[in-house]
């Protein structure tokens, strides 16, 4: 979609991802981390565990498990 080609766009700009065309299909391409997006990897989990406090902040365990399975039934539906 427009949304994530604007995305990777900036991920590419700022020096983290490389696209690499696929070698076998010349429509297609590889996304690929850069060194320096590869040395942001283990920074990553910290931030998303705060983010994940801050929106499941007032949630109960049980809301939490029901929006999952939820949400991993809309993943599948897509999936097909």
């Amino acid at each position: 979609t427009a949304g994530m080609t604007r995305l990777l766009d900036r991920l590419v700009d700022k020096g983290l991802l490389r696209r690499v065309q696929h070698p076998g299909d010349r429509r297609s391409i590889f996304i690929e981390l850069t060194v320096d997006g590869q040395a942001l990897v283990p920074r990553l989990p910290p931030i998303f565990g705060r983010a994940n406090k801050q929106l499941f902040h007032g949630f109960t365990t049980a809301e939490i498990t029901a929006m999952t399975s939820m949400l991993t039934r809309m993943s599948n539906n897509l999936a097909g």
